[in-house]
């Protein structure tokens, strides 16, 4: 991320892992994601541009 290589992430739609908590690295790194960048709707698809911040 800090290398600029991830420039886009899907959110949504995926369900959570079996015996996976609330508490987990995926819940963490999706709060930072949508707190951070501006999220655009394709099709129904949640995409969020990891190059340009809020």
């Amino acid at each position: 991320m800090a290398d600029g290589e991830i420039h886009y992430f899907l959110a949504g739609g995926f369900g959570r892992r079996p015996g996976s908590s609330e508490d987990n690295e995926d819940t963490k790194i999706t709060a930072w994601v949508t707190e951070t960048f501006t999220s655009l709707d394709i099709n129904g698809i949640t995409l969020y541009d990891l190059t340009t911040p809020k």
